[in-house]
């Protein structure tokens, strides 16, 4: 059997404005930091190892309390487009997406319930349309059995 590397987790959003930029979507807090406010003028800022962030708390967290945050979030349905840039691709008329969630450490448990949970969803329109972005405040906790 291959050794488990990390975790990949596809999550399905439903109830998306059709006008939704996919890249919009994709605004997780992808390092292990906390998000703080910045300087007026300057997006949300993080303190501690990761750097500068755009995006809403996640975290997968195991029946040991492990915790882990995404290492790479992309957009896997609908597929994006080669010829055009992500943030100026809509989610469509369906409006659903399928998000992907890569954690580069694996779960050290395998059996248990593990939780899922991140603070809000925020999604911007694509370029050209006048909405404003809107967030989807949370915070959701999914439990996600293993084994």
């Amino acid at each position: 059997m291959p050794a488990v590397v990390g975790v990949r987790l596809l999550v399905r959003v439903s109830g998306l404005p059709p006008d939704a930029s996919l890249f919009s979507l994709t605004h997780f807090n992808s390092h292990d930091s906390d998000i703080v406010p910045c300087p007026p003028g300057e997006h949300m800022c993080a303190s501690g190892g990761g750097g500068v962030t755009d995006g809403a708390r996640m975290q997968l967290v195991g029946p040991d309390g492990q915790a882990l945050t995404p290492a790479w979030i992309s957009v896997v349905s609908p597929p994006p487009c080669d010829d055009v840039p992500i943030a100026q691709q809509s989610i469509g008329p369906a409006g659903t997406a399928e998000l992907q969630f890569l954690f580069f450490s694996p779960l050290r448990a395998i059996r248990g319930t593990a939780h899922l949970s991140f603070d809000q969803m925020r999604f911007a329109p694509t370029g050209g349309s006048e909405s404003p972005e809107q967030i989807a405040p949370g915070p959701w906790t999914f439990d996600l059995p293993l084994g």
